[in-house]
């Protein structure tokens, strides 16, 4: 694999997270979906991760240009936003149920 694909690859996997992300925002409240969608996180994650550890072990041969940089860096911080975002509605949201449980009791 040529390092062009593998970096257009990690755009494309990256854009698949944000996208992936922005739906589990909107359905936070329904478990079984956030259930798949977790799933697809992860698979999607480890993929980026693999292509991340070639594109380092390669990196003296392998040289990406600044602007695809930034662009990966941008998509990099959208998708660490909206996972932070969601990891915060998922607590606040289990909170809220612990306490309507209790306030069941």
């Amino acid at each position: 694999m040529y390092f062009e694909e593998i970096v257009e690859e990690i755009e494309v996997i990256l854009d698949k997270l944000i996208e992936n992300a922005t739906l589990m925002q909107d359905i936070s409240h329904i478990k079984e979906k956030i259930l798949d969608f977790q799933k697809r996180q992860k698979g999607l994650l480890e993929h980026l991760h693999s292509m991340n550890v070639f594109l380092e072990k390669n990196k003296k041969v392998i040289k990406v240009s600044k602007e695809k940089q930034l662009i990966i860096a941008n998509k990099m911080a959208s998708f660490e936003k909206l996972n932070s975002n969601f990891i915060k509605n998922v607590s606040k949201n289990a909170r809220l149920i612990k306490a309507k449980k209790t306030d069941n009791k």
